[in-house]
């Protein structure tokens, strides 16, 4: 399944996916509701961020009651720059092949594409 290119784009079948793909929440739970704010756009390098309020069919200890989705801009300067940089490649392999080796506190990464 694609990924959203706005946060506009971010469906309840799109989360649905991303959770499930990335193990967060059973093949079988779904996402019934979704609620983004936009908190940053261009920040948190380059890219535009919202937060997302989930509601489900069911009650689940491991799934997220919200997370942060991180999209990389649509054109322009900041995307430019971005895919100079392989920006985005360079962030998803430090959360998949650092970040579980290293004794600081990191935001969990639940599902990534590029």
């Amino acid at each position: 399944m694609k990924a959203p290119k706005r946060i506009d784009d971010i469906s309840i079948e799109w989360l649905t996916y991303a959770l499930s793909e990335g193990g967060v929440i059973e093949p079988t739970n779904k996402v019934l509701g979704a609620s983004p704010e936009l908190i940053g756009e261009n920040v948190g390098f380059l890219s535009c961020v919202a937060r997302v309020s989930l509601e489900y069919d069911r009650d689940s200890d491991r799934a997220p009651r919200s997370v942060i989705v991180k999209l990389e801009p649509n054109a322009g300067g900041f995307r430019d720059i971005g895919d100079d940089l392989h920006a985005f490649e360079r962030e998803i392999h430090f959360y998949r092949d650092v970040a579980p080796r290293v004794a600081i506190r990191l935001p969990t990464m639940y599902f990534a594409s590029t």
